[in-house]
């Protein structure tokens, strides 16, 4: 017996936690478990990793169908306690970058809720609502780990899916409406979602008045639009962590991206008025998913230059949107701009990863070389013809290319602080935070702005964010790699098996859930023994907190991304297009 007695304590002590949850004991590996009550049934969760979730909650009707391209609607109500201990369906996508998972399912419009496991009844936590990357044409709430946000930012956290690409981001003369909602209904479902969480959160032990919503990439730049769009998110979050979006980049015009819309109509042999167009497009046997996906894979090949062909759009004077009435620029000249507390910033080498997609390209026969021979001509696809020879004489190292300064390397960060393409750059961020700033004073509105760069040279990058062949130069803190700093063993794919990181990046990763969890709980990010972190403001300097491993510190980013250079080429113009 006395053998016995350690297995014995260990299982009264596992009954006694189960106290405020119940508990699944028939398993040698016991698993607590929680049930929590939603407008439209209860659901049950399990615990992974510390923390009890719930995955898969359905927070719309699926858009399947002759639900296409039409606003979300409440999901269908369910009896008795609904199973949710795996993921729900992934939006419809293709896999990119020989990384990425595909989906053909229509049915996703679900989001995965996850609360500390030792949560107290009564208890109301921070909400952290996570919109996912993927360039508003991939990704899924699915391959997020919630469990160190909510266990050491003892945060709730809730990831979730919205429609992506054809269907989620593409108007059509054939969709509009007296409602004027045309395009942008991935926006709408992330607002439904937001909704969800207002309605239901509470029985999760979150706090629906505390909601901070964050994303990277396409998820950060979903939140600018939102912001742009006060009175469509009234009461829906109350703060916000935007990591890699320049608010300010160009939006197309509902008009001119209704173009790119035809041209998949086209593609899908949907012709004809407007009436038979829609019904033909939301015809299974005519557009099956696969097919719709497949024109949307086309298109983007044969347009190259259009970079993000689907995207948030904006409305005109001729065909106003609901969803984006305005431009951001357009909400900040007029001070029509959701006051929040704000937590802004990206990676030091953003575009390096895309670098990496074209060397990967040259390596194999698909693309132009990236050399020394073709250097300017790689200016010349991002910038003027009269800028090419001031910025080749910038950014060519005086003692010529090296390995440790290769054309691949200077490249990437050269298009990281600016280029006038892709609002992924790191002056263009601090554009976005000026604007904001100076909207603030001009219409007496209190935003404060917390501005950071992610510089880790060591981020875990292979395998993560490209695939084999590996490229030969340094890649560093580039596009999407803080993810795996606050998403453990986020890997890009469902299987969310990534390596771990050294106990040095660990320790780094801790660090920025601590800012960003005291971000959620006050809106100010500060945490004992981390370095100070102070409000951003304009012309000071240094300006923007630094994090990298053994090195947070408060940092010149305007100085150290070149800024000053840019706007000489750009006056008054980092957040616009050129023509």
């Amino acid at each position: 017996m006395q053998k016995q007695q350690p297995n014995l304590i260990k299982y009264l002590l596992l009954l006694a936690a189960c106290v405020l949850v119940s508990c699944n004991t028939h398993s040698t590996d016991i698993k607590r478990t929680r049930t929590a009550q939603t407008t439209h049934g209860a659901v049950k969760g399990v615990e992974r990793n510390g923390a009890i979730e719930f995955r898969g909650i359905p927070y719309a009707a699926a858009p399947v169908g002759d639900l296409r391209w039409a606003m979300p609607a409440p999901p269908a109500a369910w009896k008795g306690v609904r199973d949710a201990s795996e993921f729900g369906n992934a939006c419809p996508q293709q896999a990119r970058f020989n990384l990425t998972d595909a989906s053909t399912t229509e049915d996703c419009l679900n989001l995965n809720v996850s609360i500390p496991a030792d949560i107290r009844d009564g208890e109301k936590l921070p909400v952290l609502f996570w919109i996912h990357g993927g360039a508003f044409v991939g990704g899924s709430s699915n391959l997020y780990r919630s469990d160190k946000l909510v266990n050491k930012g003892r945060l709730i956290v809730v990831t979730a899916n919205y429609r992506l690409g054809v269907l989620g981001f593409m108007p059509h003369p054939a969709f509009r409406n007296d409602s004027h909602v045309n395009g942008n209904y991935g926006l709408e479902d992330q607002r439904a979602a937001l909704k969800w969480v207002q309605n239901n959160i509470a029985s999760f032990g979150g706090d629906p008045g505390n909601v901070t919503v964050a994303g990277e990439s396409a998820g950060a730049a979903s939140i600018c639009m939102h912001l742009a769009s006060p009175e469509k998110v009234t009461g829906l979050f109350h703060k916000a962590i935007m990591t890699s979006a320049g608010c300010l980049a160009h939006l197309k015009t509902v008009d001119l991206a209704e173009n790119t819309g035809v041209a998949i109509s086209d593609a899908l042999g949907c012709k004809g008025d407007n009436a038979s167009v829609l019904a033909c497009m939301r015809s299974k046997d005519k557009a099956s998913v696969e097919k719709i996906l497949v024109a949307q894979g086309e298109y983007a090949d044969k347009n190259p230059l259009d970079l993000i062909p689907f995207a948030p759009v904006v409305g005109s004077a001729e065909h106003p949107n609901a969803t984006i009435p305005s431009s951001v620029k357009t909400a900040l000249d007029s001070g029509q701009f959701k006051a929040v507390p704000l937590m802004i910033g990206g990676m030091a080498n953003e575009i390096r990863l895309y670098v990496g997609y074209w060397w990967q390209n040259w390596k194999a026969g698909k693309g132009p070389a990236i050399n020394a021979e073709t250097f300017q001509n790689w200016l010349a696809s991002f910038y003027t013809k009269e800028q090419v020879q001031t910025i080749a004489s910038k950014y060519t190292p005086a003692e010529g290319w090296t390995a440790e300064k290769s054309v691949p390397g200077v490249l990437g960060a050269m298009l990281s602080d600016y280029n006038p393409a892709i609002g992924i750059n790191n002056c263009l961020y601090l554009q976005t935070t000026n604007s904001i700033l100076a909207s603030a004073a001009r219409h007496a509105l209190t935003v404060p702005v917390y501005q950071f760069e992610f510089s880790e040279p060591d981020s875990l990058v292979n395998g993560v964010g490209i695939a084999e062949p590996y490229p030969d130069f340094k890649l560093g803190a580039v596009h999407s790699s803080i993810i795996n700093f606050v998403f453990p063993k986020y890997s890009n794919t469902k299987k969310i098996n990534a390596p771990d990181l050294s106990k040095e990046s660990e320790k780094l990763g801790d660090d920025i859930v601590s800012y960003w969890a005291s971000f959620a709980y006050k809106g100010q990010p500060s945490a004992p023994a981390l370095p100070a972190w102070q409000p951003y403001r304009s012309g000071a300097s240094p300006a923007v907190l630094n994090l990298a491993v053994g090195n947070i510190k408060m940092a010149d980013a305007e100085t150290n991304h070149s800024c000053k250079f840019w706007k000489s080429l750009y006056p008054g113009n980092l957040d616009k297009i050129p023509d």
